[in-house]
């Protein structure tokens, strides 16, 4: 929100509002870490009529938070470069976007949500189509910066999650919700067939979670989809057949998630856990990983795949 915005709101000049502004933020700089655990708290749990969520929806806040998603598109896509000037934005993005997701747990968050239209606009947001190669300059693990990878899951991943959540809390049959979410998808359609295909270079949890998140997501949109486009190859009818590919290649070959590797951070400290061999020597265990990468392909099949067919 602009300060000559919050002039006009205030019936007061700029140079004054400037003034209030920085008195404010003076007086609440030392508690804002506890005022926004405890707004965001309320704004979950509070009842329909009292949450600050409920305020703010009415006043419009809410709105004009989520048209910053899109502002931000941007500055979002600057991040992604193989040595990006501020991760300021990303760090932001990822906060923001976590109280979206938590509000969408709910059904009054995600009804605000909704009708906030934050699905049409992260459907206009480029920044989730900036899927960066994995070459050397993207992958350097040597740098203390997350790699461009990392940072495009960090980027991806909250938009997958809120889409879902809403569906989840608000039914797949609500109209409007899978409306909006078919919407997301076709806008980011080639993204998420790569994705799907597993045209990437290195495949790691991150991407399988991504790819267990799209499945479900397309099999809650489905019968939105004619069975003409579902057979067709352009439209949902690429998604569809990049899902029967996904299928075949889960089915026919058992071993497929041994080329799964650690990629983020997190990953590969996971991988990094020593465990005990025979010789009572420490060495990582990599048997942990693999059986975690098991269980993403197993949430992916078959129940979901099935629902596509």
């Amino acid at each position: 929100m602009s300060l000559a915005s919050v002039s006009s709101q205030l019936g007061r000049s700029p140079a004054q509002s400037a003034g209030l502004i920085a008195t404010s933020i003076a007086v609440l700089k030392p508690i804002t870490e506890r005022l926004i655990a405890i707004v965001s708290r309320d704004a979950i749990d509070g009842t329909e009529h009292s949450t600050p969520l409920a305020a703010l929806a009415r006043q419009g806040f809410l709105s004009g938070f989520v048209r910053g998603l899109k502002e931000s598109d941007v500055l979002l896509q600057a991040v992604l470069k193989p040595d990006p000037d501020d991760l300021n934005p990303l760090y932001v993005y990822e906060a923001k976007m976590s109280l979206l997701v938590r509000m969408a747990q709910t059904r009054q968050g995600a009804e605000r949500l909704l009708e906030s239209r934050v699905l049409p606009i992260l459907a206009d947001c480029d920044y989730l189509d900036a899927r960066p190669e994995a070459d050397q300059a993207f992958l350097d693990r040597d740098s203390f910066l997350p790699s461009a990878v990392q940072r495009y899951h960090q980027l991806f991943m909250p938009a997958l999650q809120l889409v879902s959540g809403m569906l989840i809390t608000l039914g797949p049959k609500h109209t409007t919700a899978a409306s909006h979410a078919l919407q997301l998808l076709s806008a980011h359609r080639d993204t998420a067939v790569i994705l799907l295909k597993m045209e990437v270079d290195e495949l790691s949890l991150s991407v399988m979670e991504e790819i267990r998140l799209l499945v479900a997501l397309c099999s809650n949109v489905v019968h939105l989809v004619s069975k003409q486009e579902l057979l067709s190859n352009s439209g949902f009818g690429t998604l569809h057949g990049a899902i029967s590919g996904l299928a075949a290649k889960c089915l026919g070959d058992r071993h497929w998630t041994e080329s799964v590797k650690p990629q983020t951070e997190s990953e590969l400290a996971d991988a990094s856990v020593p465990s005990l061999v025979r010789s009572r020597v420490e060495v990582p265990d990599q048997r942990a990983y693999q059986r975690r990468a098991a269980q993403e392909r197993g949430d992916l099949l078959p129940g979901r795949c099935e629902r596509l067919h």
